[in-house]
């Protein structure tokens, strides 16, 4: 009998981190205080560096990328 790892089938059910949207507002040392589209603030780790006022993805307490700083357009329809 083979055994089995329930431990990792139950990881394989579960989902993948979320990336969220935020805009870095303060750096701290090695830490970036980030602001999210609602309003709220978090401290993170900044390892790719990002400068204040950047748009970045953050996953689990880090930012992960960079985002794209494009402009807010709002359309009548």
């Amino acid at each position: 009998m083979i055994p089995v790892n329930l431990y990792l089938r139950l990881q394989a059910l579960q989902q993948p981190p979320v990336k969220l949207f935020a805009t870095v507002k303060a750096i701290v040392g090695s830490q970036a205080q980030v602001e999210f589209p609602g309003g709220a603030r978090s401290l993170v780790a900044n390892p790719v560096n990002a400068p204040a006022d950047q748009a970045v993805f953050v996953r689990n307490g880090e930012i992960v990328e960079l985002a794209p700083n494009l402009p807010y357009v709002t359309t009548e329809v």
